[in-house]
């Protein structure tokens, strides 16, 4: 009976591979005119029940981050057509609040702080996205949803929604993961080429059935997607993520192999920073 078991569970991950080995080759003509989607960028900034993220010191260390290299890398995108989500604590002080306004008028793209407040901890973050989505997220007809996820300290290479979407195929619970990108050390601004399977930028394709069902990339471990899905791996592209390091990362640490003098030229003409 275990050995059967066993068995089956070796097949199941020779099938899983073989899945992820075809949607990673999976040529452009797969893609309908039919198979519209939006494109949904997702960020948690301060979002949950913890008093530690309303803290002014918490929120003036993040917004210099946020608002030098996190939101001038988005603003800066090549293909401004997506909405990009901010979650917030509804506790979060007024004059950040008031900053958040000042990037909505700023904003190329469809820029939308969401204040959440009762925050249920029964529900974890999935069940209050869902929440969250369901109020704000327009009624759209488009056929499928990419969703990415992003934190409020990275940044993304000029050309990253362009690329997610180059990669867009029709596969319902198909993750999309670029593997190379950087690792910037902001103590000591040095630049380093960083290589993930399963990065915490990746992108999630889901049929767009109901906002009742809406998972989005934030539903998943980022590290195991494999788990849960097929990966649709693109592993020669140049970089289009940069992971920040600094001194209030909590999981983040400098990492990777030093950048050459051609890398450190690319990262400064597609991540674009504050008063570039």
């Amino acid at each position: 009976m275990c050995k059967n078991f066993v068995d089956k569970l070796k097949k199941w991950h020779i099938l899983k591979d073989l899945g992820c080995i075809f949607v990673s080759h999976m040529p452009k003509f797969f893609v309908k005119k039919s198979d519209t989607f939006d494109f949904i960028l997702i960020t948690y900034f301060n979002w949950g029940n913890n008093p530690l993220a309303i803290s002014e010191e918490y929120l003036d260390k993040r917004f210099k981050i946020f608002d030098k290299y996190t939101f001038p890398s988005v603003n800066a995108q090549t293909d401004k057509d997506f909405t990009w989500f901010i979650l917030l604590n509804d506790k979060t002080p007024q004059k950040y609040k008031d900053i958040f306004c000042e990037y909505t008028q700023k904003a190329s793209m469809i820029f939308m702080p969401v204040y959440v407040d009762n925050f249920d901890d029964s529900i974890g973050e999935s069940g209050n996205l869902n929440i969250a989505l369901k109020k704000y997220y327009p009624v759209t007809s488009s056929k499928w949803r990419l969703t990415c996820r992003f934190d409020n300290d990275d940044m993304l290479a000029k050309n990253y929604v362009e690329k997610m979407k180059e990669n867009f195929r029709p596969v319902n619970n198909m993750f999309i993961n670029f593997d190379n990108g950087f690792n910037l050390d902001l103590q000591t601004n040095a630049l380093n080429n960083y290589e993930h399977n399963s990065s915490h930028f990746i992108g999630y394709v889901e049929k767009s059935k109901s906002l009742e069902i809406m998972k989005t990339a934030y539903h998943f471990q980022h590290s195991i997607c494999k788990s849960y899905g097929f990966v649709r791996r693109i592993r020669d592209n140049k970089p289009i993520w940069c992971e920040i390091c600094h001194d209030t990362n909590r999981l983040n640490y400098f990492r990777g192999t030093s950048a050459s003098d051609s890398d450190m030229e690319y990262f400064k003409e597609y991540f674009v920073t504050k008063n570039q």
